[in-house]
């Protein structure tokens, strides 16, 4: 999964003073150990747009200069501690951000050293299709600094830097410039977020077709209807419930991990249960609509496979429908698509306005 914005992270450790008037050379040990504890700091401050500005120490002196006009060694105490706070606010977002998203799962990756640049270490922390690098070196202060190296060639100065004009640009009428940088920074945050479910929605809708299907292909697709459709792949044995992340695929991604059902529920879920038509809209075990393939009306057909039938929808999102088609296909409707007006409900059934979930089901 791409992030419009990169794991960006910046903290200074604030050291003893060294010996002589410069600051002695990072080893890659002390770097390693820098780049964790950063990591460490982002996974600790999930969910976090609430920081303590004294956990980072902002140096690059763009930013300051963005912000101010002149270096942030210039800059008056209390304009220092302005930008130290208003770095701390996008800090917390960032890595609240990278951490929520880019796998973490409250383990810090692997890390290594790649060399150095500069005469500074570089370190590595790699994810599955991504690689970030970071930098580290100590600062005239005699602190460490741990700096993003992006693909872009851009510091995280720089990028904050960009944050912060654009959140200038849009500043309401009578807010300050800090509230205005955290509306900024938790819109864009929540924006990043809803794509990220927009994502993991149509995987988890893409991995039970891909099911589906394999057994489709001999036997047809399963004759029950609303969420027994769904849950056929349970009564098949066709998905393995006793892993929580191969259950976490029958829900929706905004629904919390303590809020979706432990895998001994769906032992009542068999083919004598299915075949009875049991109502499990009130069992919790699956979010998703189910086509109401149990129905003459409205089961699947050779003339439906043709078109591309819909057989799965998560309906948990507010503003759209994720839509899931016996072709493999997942599609992402608005109210529009659907043939509703602007504040039409998302309602399945014979009830539903939209012909499309009219034939979907969340019994």
């Amino acid at each position: 999964m791409r992030l419009p914005i990169l794991l960006c992270a910046l903290l200074a450790t604030i050291t003893p003073g060294f010996a002589g008037d410069e600051p002695q050379p990072v080893t890659e040990s002390e770097a390693l150990a820098e780049v964790r504890a950063v990591l460490e700091l982002a996974l600790a401050k999930q969910p976090g747009l609430k920081a303590d500005p004294a956990d980072y120490r902002l140096r690059p002196a763009s930013f300051s200069r963005a912000t101010y006009g002149k270096p942030y060694t210039d800059l008056p105490a209390a304009k220092r501690k302005a930008v130290d706070g208003y770095a701390a606010v996008l800090m917390a977002a960032l890595l609240h951000e990278a951490a929520d998203h880019m796998h973490f799962k409250g383990k810090v990756p692997p890390l290594r050293c790649t060399g150095a640049a500069g005469g500074s270490p570089q370190v590595a922390c790699s994810l599955p299709g991504k690689e970030y690098l970071y930098r580290v070196a100590r600062t005239p202060q005699g602190g460490v600094e741990v700096v993003d190296v992006g693909a872009d060639g851009l510091f995280l100065g720089e990028k904050l830097s960009a944050i912060w004009t654009a959140a200038l640009a849009r500043k309401p009428e009578g807010t300050t410039d800090s509230e205005a940088l955290l509306q900024f920074v938790s819109a864009l945050v929540e924006k990043t977020k809803h794509k990220a479910r927009l994502a993991q929605a149509k995987d988890n809708l893409r991995s039970l077709i891909a099911i589906m299907l394999s057994r489709s292909i001999m036997r047809g697709w399963p004759p029950y209807g609303g969420k027994s459709f769904v849950l056929s792949v349970v009564a098949y044995g066709s998905l393995d419930v006793s892993q929580a992340e191969n259950r976490a695929v029958l829900f929706g991604p905004s629904v919390p991990a303590s809020e979706r059902a432990k895998a001994a529920a769906y032992k009542a879920v068999t083919r004598a249960t299915l075949a009875e038509g049991r109502d499990w809209s009130t069992q919790g075990l699956t979010t998703h609509a189910g086509r109401r393939n149990d129905e003459a009306k409205y089961k699947v057909t050779v003339a439906d496979l043709k078109r591309d039938a819909v057989i799965l929808a998560d309906l948990t999102f507010e503003d759209v429908v994720i839509a899931g088609y016996t072709s493999g296909a997942v599609k992402v409707l608005t109210r529009e698509d659907l043939g509703l007006g602007p504040k039409d409900p998302f309602t399945v059934g014979e009830q539903a306005k939209s012909e499309l979930l009219k034939k979907l089901s969340l019994r």
